[in-house]
């Protein structure tokens, strides 16, 4: 009886060590594809975006060229604060309009934005392929 424990014991043992070898493995090869990013095969190489200056109050029109499926994300910082984010698909032109306040955070003003053409990968992660920078007067 006691060797047939002692063998139990061992093979739980040796189970058990197998167990955390695979999650650590695991662990490791998760952070590796992780830290790689996804785009879904696709590249920035090719896309761009140009976004006229605007006017508060106003749009803007962006024109992403390059790609296909591409949305428009822009960024509006005022006074070192983010006073608008917005994203919208292109239209089959490449075309994406933006309003340009007001937002609760943005009144009145100028504003320095960066426009960026991209699009989310399988995870729902946003990927910039191009970006450029554009003022709004105030």
């Amino acid at each position: 009886m006691r060797i047939r424990s002692v063998i139990s014991h061992s093979a739980q043992a040796v189970l058990e060590g197998a167990l955390i070898s695979f999650i650590v493995v695991g662990l490791i090869a998760g952070s590796a594809f992780a830290a790689r990013g996804g785009g879904g095969g696709r590249t920035a190489s090719g896309v761009s975006i140009s976004v006229p200056n605007g006017v508060f109050g106003g749009t803007t029109t962006a024109t992403v060229t390059g790609g296909s499926g591409e949305w428009a994300h822009i960024i509006c910082m005022q006074n070192g604060q983010t006073a608008l984010l917005s994203w919208e698909p292109t239209d089959s032109t490449g075309h994406a309009s933006f309003q340009l306040g007001p937002t609760s955070s943005w009144t009145s003003g100028s504003a320095s934005c960066t426009g960026q053409a991209g699009h989310y990968d399988n995870r729902s992660r946003w990927q910039t392929d191009a970006s450029t920078t554009f003022s709004v007067s105030g």
